[in-house]
This record gives C-alpha cells, sequence and structure tokens, in this order.
C-alpha cells in the first residue's frame, strides 16, 4: 500500500511539473503573438519584431570593402541591428558584464553595456566571431527609450537558420 502511495505521488509530481513546463511555454508563445519574423537565406538567420516596429534592410553593395548586410529594427527611440560583418564598436566606456552564449549550436559572447550608474543596461550585444566561415554576427540593441524587456526578446529571437 506505502509503495502504491508513492508511485502515485510520484506520478503527480511528474504531471505537476509537466503542466508548469507547458504553461511557460503557452505563456512565451502568446508573449510574442502577432510577431514578424526577417529571415536571410542568404546568410543564414532570422530575427522577429513585434508589430509596430519599423525594419530596414541594407544588402552589400558594390564597392563594399567588405561583405557587409545589416538589419535594422526601430521604434521610436529604441533599436535594435542584426549585422553580417560589423565594422565597429560596442562598450567603449563605462562598464560591461559578458557571458558566454550559444545560440543555433553557435557559440559567442553575450555583453551588457552600462554607462554611468544607471541600473538597466545602456546596450545589449551578442557577438559571433568567425559563425559562417569568414563571417562574423553582430546583434547591437539600444533599448535608449526605456522598452528594455522587448529590446532584450528581439534580440534573444536572433538565431541561425542552417
Amino acid at each position: 500500500m506505502a509503495n502504491t502511495k508513492s508511485t502515485l505521488l510520484s506520478l503527480l509530481v511528474v504531471v505537476a511539473a509537466g503542466g508548469i513546463v507547458f504553461g511557460a511555454y503557452l505563456v512565451l508563445k502568446d508573449a510574442n503573438r502577432g510577431w514578424q519574423t526577417y529571415a536571410n537565406d542568404e546568410f543564414g538567420y532570422e530575427i522577429g519584431y513585434p508589430p509596430g516596429w519599423a525594419i530596414t534592410v541594407r544588402d552589400p553593395q558594390p564597392g563594399d570593402d567588405f561583405e557587409y548586410q545589416e538589419v535594422r529594427l526601430s521604434k521610436g527611440e529604441d533599436g535594435v541591428l542584426a549585422a553580417v560583418n560589423f565594422q565597429g564598436g560596442w562598450c567603449e566606456t563605462g562598464r560591461s558584464e559578458n557571458r558566454d552564449i550559444t545560440v543555433s549550436g553557435v557559440a559567442g559572447v553575450e555583453t551588457y553595456c552600462y554607462y554611468g550608474s544607471e541600473p538597466k543596461p545602456a546596450g545589449i550585444v551578442r557577438y559571433f566571431k568567425g559563425a559562417k566561415g569568414e563571417l562574423n554576427y553582430t546583434v547591437f540593441a539600444q533599448p535608449t527609450g526605456g522598452d528594455v524587456d522587448t529590446v532584450r526578446k528581439i534580440v534573444q529571437s536572433f538565431r541561425f537558420t542552417d
């Protein structure tokens, strides 16, 4: 009898845990409802963005010294840049925090940039060096308008597609 109670209790715990995980999935799925996705098959990546955000795409141009492709997403003062072979810097002043990340099996570094005594980051950067052979991928965000949560979700939506 004690063994049966133990088995039933274990089964209830497993079912409850599964329900919590499924519920969290539904909440996250609903949080991004209505989002659109920009996908670039040539460079093998995609990034999502919510309704109301503007998108501008710059493909490599004749005469470019290096292959350069970028997608700019913006709403008000908030902005996100996803770029292939971006030639620039970030977090050049102020305090920064780095952590290793993996996206779609590709290793990279995520950096949070802080300026002054602000508790929220002034910049969020994900950098993947040599992710596709010789190419570097950068996702750079500036939540200047203060919508840090949406900007962070956009940055985290970036993934490699092949």
